[in-house]
């Protein structure tokens, strides 16, 4: 008799003190992220070929300074020449190569700058979303003029 209340009292202090572990889990991601707060929706990505987006008059390539993803937005901080803030675009020529894990070649344009020589910097949020169509893994991306491949992941593993 001893050993079984012995044994019911052990598996109710595990089972307890793991609910007690999840509490605490759930309350700490809700206080980093305060409700007040709502992160915008990223940009979708464009899908078109690169030749049809740089006949464009007013388009030129922003180069990719700073890559970062969060969740499936990619965060890019880019440079370009112009008069202008233009706005960005992350473009996509819809080829997914057939790899392990699959590879996509993206490019960041800058429409309306103007003629002029300055550097200016620019920032933005892109939506990858529709990659998990193809992986439900990882996707690595190759950027134009940037220097590292990106390995974007879909879901955590």
């Amino acid at each position: 008799m001893k050993k079984w209340w012995w044994l019911s009292s052990l598996l109710i202090a595990l089972a307890t003190s793991c609910k007690i572990k999840k509490l605490d889990q759930s309350a700490s991601a809700v206080e980093s992220a305060p409700e007040s707060v709502e992160k915008p929706a990223c940009t979708p990505m464009v899908i078109k070929a690169f030749q049809a987006v740089e006949d464009s008059v007013k388009v030129q390539v922003a180069t990719p300074l700073e890559v970062v993803q969060e969740g499936l937005c990619l965060r890019i901080r880019y440079q370009y020449s112009g008069c202008n803030e233009g706005a960005a675009m992350l473009v996509w020529n819809g080829i997914m190569l057939k790899t392990y894990p699959p590879q996509a070649n993206l490019s960041v344009y800058v429409d309306d700058t103007g003629p002029c020589d300055r550097l200016i910097e620019g920032f933005g949020e892109f939506d990858l979303s529709l990659f998990s169509n193809y992986s439900d893994s990882l996707v690595v991306l190759r950027i134009r003029d940037y220097p590292d491949r990106v390995r974007f992941k879909i879901r955590e593993f």
